[in-house]
């Protein structure tokens, strides 16, 4: 249970990182390119999304 623990925290600080580098170019986008970035990253494996992080 702690290994997984452990492998989860990893990866949501990871999810955190990735969420912080993201947000400034986010911010920078206008409507149209949001959404495209929100239907290119909806998809992705982790399921992130940038729009609400």
């Amino acid at each position: 249970m702690q290994r997984r623990v452990a492998m989860l925290s990893a990866r949501l600080e990871a999810s955190r990182a990735i969420a912080a580098a993201l947000d400034p170019l986010y911010a920078a986008l206008a409507e149209p390119q949001r959404r495209t970035a929100d239907e290119l990253l909806g998809a992705h494996p982790l399921g992130m999304r940038l729009r609400g992080s």
